[in-house]
């Protein structure tokens, strides 16, 4: 009876075995629904190889996620085709190091260019690498300003005493353009993509921030960083993308922020075990919170930007079943909603702030009264600051820059608006010359001056939620003290050593009658 039960025992085990034959690394095993199915790892990772050499420049479905029915003829007639053999080059070709990758990587037109070009124009191609790299790295330098630097470094580093000549330096300017820039940019983006991947996958925690800005040429843009502690502890601030949304609302942010992600992450890199989704969605996946202002496109309950997060990232990443996502209402934005709501609602506030914008508009309009109170503040003996135009998403920056710009050269202000001939003159002298509205921009300089070192507290990268409820309690103390004593060193105490009260109960500010 045991050798007979025995028996079929090792047939089946037989039979198995052979079935996995034959053996090849580049294959992917997988088994679904009682069927076997087999992927090539190296085709799957490399699918813009395989569509130039396959037909109809379709991927095979063995170069597919889910792979294609095993047989062995199947799997033998894909390792000896072209696409296989493609497909491998370009796997060794990636897997190259240093300035030979550089030389003989095939994937961009600066690497096409190095592949047939010779030693010289390899090594000055690899130098502006060197700059654009630094550029980036450091977000000082624009894509216009670098042809100049680069040809500047090089006349500069050419001179010598002995004998220099302009007309000696090599200035071919072959790869020195705006274009070429931002190819290099990209070919630093694609090298460094599977480091960054490999840093975000191998990271302890990861927090997510997005928001979104429209620049100077009317585009909205939605940024991404993540916040991402690595496993020996140390903080790296990444920076995934931009992108641009291209429908209304949360869903246009949404996708927005994805393709921004992919952007930079790319696709599914080999060696995972299940690559069915985006290396963006696993960043997404594996982070714990995510930061947002409160904007209602954001904080919306049901189709909101957090909400379409739940819906579409909270998957289950092990045996333990999904963690929650947090949520997480940026402390800076929040405090600044907290002074536009001061300003709006205080009406003496509010007027204060318009007569300072209307003060600013006034020599905006004319660069010919700007040179005027230039001249007025040399002969006074002060400096005058560049007046901020107004920008509302910075509302407390601007507000505290712009009653600075005014105490700053209120006498070179006053000696201009005195001499002025035009009709605003009269009444911004008027305003400035009010003892009570001296007492108010004062007091809210103060006041502007310990919100704003508060607002900086919170966008510490080394502040946490409990720093933020310390510093939140400090804050209220300061700002409840500031009634009953001034700030050491404020604007409210220098206005009060150099205020004079005469006998006959006039007072006075640098030699200028105030008006009660």
């Amino acid at each position: 009876m045991n050798n007979e039960d025995q028996g079929p025992s090792k047939t089946a085990k037989t039979s198995e075995k052979n079935t996995k034959e034959p053996k090849e690394d580049n294959l992917k095993h997988l088994h679904k629904n009682g069927r076997h199915y087999v992927r090539c790892k190296t085709c799957f990772s490399n699918p813009n190889v395989v569509k130039i050499f396959s037909r109809k420049a379709k991927l095979p479905a063995i170069a597919q996620g889910p792979g294609t029915i095993y047989r062995k003829s199947v799997v033998s007639d894909h390792l000896n085709s072209e696409i296989h053999r493609e497909a491998k080059k370009t796997k060794r070709l990636l897997s190259l190091k240093g300035p030979e990758k550089l030389h003989m990587t095939s994937l961009t037109p600066i690497g096409r260019a190095l592949s047939i070009a010779d030693a010289q124009l390899a090594a000055k191609v690899a130098s502006l690498f060197f700059h654009v790299y630094h550029g980036a790295k450091r977000l000082t330098l624009s894509a216009n300003s670098f042809p100049s630097r680069v040809v500047v470094s090089r006349i500069a580093n050419a001179f010598s005493f002995d004998y220099w000549s302009i007309n000696d330096m090599p200035n071919d300017l072959q790869y020195l353009s705006p274009n070429a820039h931002s190819e290099f940019l990209k070919c630093i983006v694609k090298i460094d993509r599977n480091s960054l991947a490999s840093k975000m996958s191998n990271s302890l925690a990861i927090s997510l921030r997005c928001d979104g800005s429209v620049d100077r040429t009317q585009i909205d843009k939605i940024y991404l960083m993540a916040k991402a502690i690595s496993r020996d502890g140390k903080e790296n601030n990444i920076f995934l993308g931009a992108g641009e949304p291209k429908e209304r609302g949360a869903v246009g942010v949404h996708k927005a922020m994805l393709s921004a992600c992919s952007a930079t992450l790319g696709e599914n890199t080999e060696g995972e075990e299940e690559a069915l989704l985006t290396q963006s969605k696993k960043v997404f996946q594996r982070a714990s919170s995510f930061v947002t202002d409160g904007a209602s496109v954001n904080t919306g309950e049901k189709n909101g930007l957090w909400a379409l997060i739940d819906r579409d990232f909270n998957l289950p990443l092990g045996d333990e079943g999904p963690t929650p996502m947090i949520k997480i209402w940026c402390a800076a934005h929040r405090s600044q909603l907290a002074w536009k709501s001061v300003t709006n609602s205080i009406q003496e506030v509010s007027h204060l702030i318009q007569q300072l914008s209307s003060i600013s508009t006034f020599f905006h309009a004319s660069g010919i009264r700007t040179r005027e109170l230039i001249d007025a503040a040399n002969a006074e003996g002060c400096c005058v600051l560049s007046l901020p135009r107004v920008f509302e998403v910075r509302w407390t920056e601007f507000t505290s820059s712009l009653i600075e710009v005014v105490l700053r050269p209120w006498r070179a202000l006053v000696t201009y608006f005195k001499k002025s001939n035009e009709k605003e003159a009269a009444g911004f002298l008027s305003f400035l010359t009010k003892k009570n509205n001296l007492d108010l921009l004062t007091f809210i300089a103060d006041l502007l001056s310990v919100f704003s070192r508060y607002q900086q507290q919170l966008q510490s990268d080394s502040s946490t939620l409990i720093d933020m409820d310390r510093s939140t309690s400090n804050v209220k103390a300061k700002v409840l003290g500031l009634k009953e004593t001034a700030l050491l060193g404020g604007w409210v105490e220098a206005l009060s050593e150099q205020v004079s009260e005469e006998e006959d109960g006039t007072v006075s500010l640098k030699g200028v009658e105030l008006s009660s």
